[in-house]
């Protein structure tokens, strides 16, 4: 099967968009998805996500997971500060980040910043790293990570489905790991989705004005019985529509011009859309579940996820193979892992 392919927005038209694809080697169907690409919540701050230490420099990656863009125009700005303490409870070197020397004009969300400091690293001092929020009255805590010798290399642990509080308390070690965690990236949300087409063109009608939609077609083989019968999806610039400025719909984007079994779903019943499981590249994605509670586990019976899925669009670290997607109410499908 071809690896990619190309989709094309010909023209827009108020509220109608003209959406064509290149054919795509054995595949048997297409679905085409209006929506956008989003940031994913994970978190509720910036949270540390990875602590490097080693030859007296310290490296601290701040990871925005608040699914929004944090702008620097707060009242209340980020404040890093690494303090070591002997073993006499002495403090032997304290270092500090602070307004523009720390904080962005922008924290990205599902970006991760890196903030480095000199500190003279010893075997027998504790090493606190706290992340603050700062005004000039007070520095509040919101996350905190520690450890005590010449050298340490921790990742924040990560369960798809959850968010990560603020740590307001001690620091925990069961939060870490010295494994890779892959955190959440922007993930496509659908407004509306369409039926199964046969054809490589298809229109979308009712889009609301002033709106740029995101625009994802997959292509599918009945050849292939599992989640990996997906073919691919392809996005790039040129897959966005801009819709008029003056000239729309209300937004409940409907498909015409299928090729292929029953009409288009909209937005008005998204919800029935048919639940998706889909191998990828190191993850496995559940489309179109959420509030469903999920069991994924590998062929041989080992759990990867036991969690309620909290969006449309949630994605798993899994390990390359066979993974077995579970539901509660008694489906189960699997997903090739690659």
């Amino acid at each position: 099967m071809k690896s990619g392919f190309d989709v094309t927005v010909n023209k827009t038209n108020g509220g109608v968009a003209d959406i064509s694809w290149e054919a795509v080697p054995g595949a048997d169907y297409y679905m085409v998805a209006v929506g956008n690409y989003k940031a994913q919540k994970i978190s509720q701050n910036i949270f540390i996500s990875n602590v490097v230490a080693q030859n007296d420099m310290i490296t601290v990656n701040l990871y925005n997971g608040t699914g929004a863009d944090i702008n620097s125009d707060m009242t209340i700005n980020y404040m890093l500060v690494v303090t070591g303490i002997d073993a006499k409870g002495d403090t032997v070197c304290t270092v500090s980040k602070v307004g523009p020397e720390l904080n962005k004009s922008v924290w990205k969300s599902n970006v991760a910043y890196p903030s480095t400091f000199v500190a003279p690293l010893a075997a027998d001092v504790k090493y606190v790293i706290g992340l603050y929020e700062f005004d000039t009255t007070a520095k509040n805590q919101i996350d905190i990570y520690e450890f005590d010798n010449v050298y340490t290399k921790l990742n924040r642990k990560y369960t798809a489905g959850t968010i990560i509080p603020m740590n307001k308390g001690a620091f925990n070690t069961a939060d870490w790991s010295t494994l890779a965690v892959n955190l959440p990236e922007v993930g496509f949300v659908p407004v509306a989705v369409s039926d199964k087409t046969t054809d490589t063109k298809i229109t979308a009608s009712n889009l609301l004005a002033r709106t740029t939609y995101d625009v994802l077609v997959t292509a599918y083989s009945d050849c292939v019985k599992d989640a990996d019968s997906k073919v691919q999806e392809f996005k790039s610039a040129d897959t966005q529509i801009a819709s008029s400025i003056s000239e729309g719909g209300d937004g409940n984007v409907q498909f015409d011009g299928i090729v292929g079994p029953g009409p288009g779903v909209g937005n008005e019943n998204i919800d029935a859309v048919s639940v998706a499981v889909l191998g990828g590249q190191g993850q496995v994605t559940i489309q179109n579940a959420a509030n469903k509670k999920v069991i994924i586990s590998n062929v041989l019976g080992q759990r990867i996820a036991d969690t309620v899925i909290n969006s449309d669009y949630a994605t798993f670290n899994a390990p390359a193979g066979i993974v077995v997607v579970a539901f509660e109410d008694g489906t189960t499908v699997k997903a090739v892992v690659k």
